[in-house]
């Protein structure tokens, strides 16, 4: 915004040193250019003709009693909208300035040209900005009558900004206010998307433009409304809080989408990139009367377990259907969402969750199950024959399981609060990386990164995020490589999307509404079901890789 329209330049008592330049009596000369005299006469006239010589500037003291800015805002229906939020990054901008400066801000509202606000740029001082909306459209009248409470306040101006729409510099054309800068502000509709134009006019300069992306919707409705309630995050929940459909989740690493079909049959696409070239999906029917206790992938087909009354079922590993025979607490319960019928291959076993998260494990050749102390929030592949679990222990809060081969391994100093989500991955030199996404007791979401060599330990620091104000968390990744983010559905449950420190990503609108959402291995692919029976796979920044219908 440049320096203040009335700064003193050369005027009042001197008070030190104030940087250097290329004027400036030689009095004043650097040291180093006096030396260079001594040493070559012939580059020091040259630097002197040509204007390089540097010299210190005096700094000139000016009261700060006597200083004072003012900014008046149009708050008329040509400003009411996006403009508005423009208003107030302008009034918080303009008083740090001032501060800086050693000078009072003073506000006003054209509408109101009888009220002049004076002191500190607080929380009741931004919410009567938003409050002095008006209908009534600004003029030259309501411009005079504030030319005269300005000189009747006696106030001697060091900064003057008059901050409205294209049609107010206008009328200022041949009043005292013509000479004054001008802050306009407008919301412009872009490819892009919706962005506001800043674009700062002084007499006799050219002007500056500068467009900035607005908030999404929803954060713009909040800022305007109150922007300090928006700092208050609200209360988000967990995925569970979505009606149960009959559900999706990602296998082999990702790089497969399993859905279970309203039939009980179990679907497996590879999602290739390109919404107009479905892919053939793998078909495992199983038996009507069964119930599905958990499903995955492994080595090019499905793998299931199912409950047939006292006996439970292996599909898939290595024949057709295997017969597992059942006894006491060894009995799995079935589980009427697959996001939660987690099922991996773990050396000679096959670990998989039940309906009531406990963790199990089945040898494949002698078909033993046993059960283990656990209780499992999620299971996650992330290759070379290891699994990674969010899981919690009898008494103790929740962890992180690593689980390679017969022996688990828990994560050390790794605990997570309950309800919250991981996303593990292998990174370059097969180190262990973690993100975990946890809530807060006071609506926000922590989001922690951990990494793990065969040596040490290491976590970079925590980031808190806001969710959208009445959305459902469902998931923790990326944006991109460097920008984690909270997976969120919106509260309509018709838009999901990405919200983290480094800004928003909003997909699509769904063509129906959402009853369950999965993330692949590094958070990079989202697919989610409609209560339609739609199936839909988009990449990170939200654009659509397969849709399918699975009913």
């Amino acid at each position: 915004m440049g320096p203040t329209a009335t700064a003193p330049h050369g005027n009042g008592e001197p008070d030190g040193f104030d940087g250097l330049g290329r004027r400036g009596a030689y009095e004043r000369l650097l040291a180093s250019e006096w030396a260079l005299a001594d040493a070559s006469v012939d580059e020091f006239l040259r630097r002197a003709a040509w204007r390089e010589h540097l010299f210190h500037q005096i700094r000139f003291h000016s009261p700060a009693a006597a200083k004072r800015a003012l900014v008046l805002f149009d708050a008329g229906p040509d400003q009411l909208g996006a403009p508005r939020i423009g208003h107030l990054a302008t009034l918080l901008v303009l008083a740090l300035r001032a501060e800086q400066e050693g000078s009072a801000l003073l506000r006003g509202v054209m509408q109101a040209p009888e009220v002049l606000l004076d002191g500190e740029v607080s929380k009741t001082a931004v919410l009567a900005l938003l409050e002095a909306r008006s209908l009534m459209l600004a003029s030259r009248e309501l411009l005079e009558r504030l030319q005269i409470v300005v000189k009747a306040s006696a106030v001697a101006l060091s900064d003057l900004w008059l901050v409205g729409g294209p049609a107010l510099r206008a009328l200022t054309l041949g009043t005292p206010l013509e000479h004054a800068p001008h802050l306009e502000i407008d919301e412009h509709i872009m490819e892009s998307g919706r962005k506001l134009q800043f674009t700062i006019r002084r007499a006799g300069q050219q002007s500056r433009t500068l467009r900035v992306d607005l908030p999404t919707p929803r954060l713009c409705a909040a800022l305007l409304q109150d922007p300090f309630e928006s700092v208050s995050a609200p209360t988000a929940l967990v995925l569970g809080a979505i009606e149960a459909g009959h559900g999706l989740r990602f296998v082999q690493s990702g790089q497969r989408l399993l859905v279970r079909r309203r039939d009980g049959a179990l679907l497996v696409w590879a999602p290739t990139g390109g919404v107009g070239r479905t892919p053939r999906p793998e078909v495992m029917e199983l038996e009507p009367d069964h119930q599905l206790v958990a499903a995955g992938w492994w080595r090019g087909g499905i793998v299931a377990i199912t409950r047939h009354g006292p006996t439970a079922w292996l599909w898939g590993v290595p024949q057709a259907r295997q017969k597992v025979a059942l006894s006491g607490d060894q009995v799995p319960k079935a589980s009427e969402r697959l996001s939660h019928a987690a099922l991996q291959i773990v050396g000679g076993s096959v670990v998989f969750r039940d309906g009531d998260g406990a963790l199990f494990s089945l040898q494949r050749k002698t078909l033993h199950l046993t059960r283990r102390s656990f209780h499992v929030a999620d299971l996650i592949e992330i290759g070379d024959d290891t699994t990674v679990a969010l899981a919690r222990r009898p008494q103790l809060p929740w962890g992180v399981l690593e689980l390679i081969g017969h022996e688990p391994r828990w994560l050390e100093d790794v605990d997570v609060a309950s309800g919250g989500f991981i996303l593990p991955w292998r990174g370059q030199a097969k180190t262990l990386q973690l993100l975990i996404a946890e809530p807060r007791d006071n609506g926000l979401w922590r989001l922690r990164h951990h990494s793990w060599t065969a040596t040490e330990h290491r976590t970079r620091p925590s980031t808190d995020l806001s969710p959208w104000k009445g959305s459902i968390v469902c998931g923790v990744g990326y944006i991109d490589r460097e920008c984690p983010a909270l997976l969120l559905l919106e509260a309509d449950r018709r838009a999901l999307g990405w919200a983290g420190r480094g800004g928003a990503v909003r997909f699509p609108i769904a063509s129906a509404e959402i009853v369950d959402v999965a993330t692949s291995r590094h958070g990079m692919r989202v697919a989610y079901l409609t209560r339609a029976g739609e199936v839909v796979v988009v990449n990170a920044g939200g654009r659509a890789l397969m849709r399918v219908l699975s009913s």
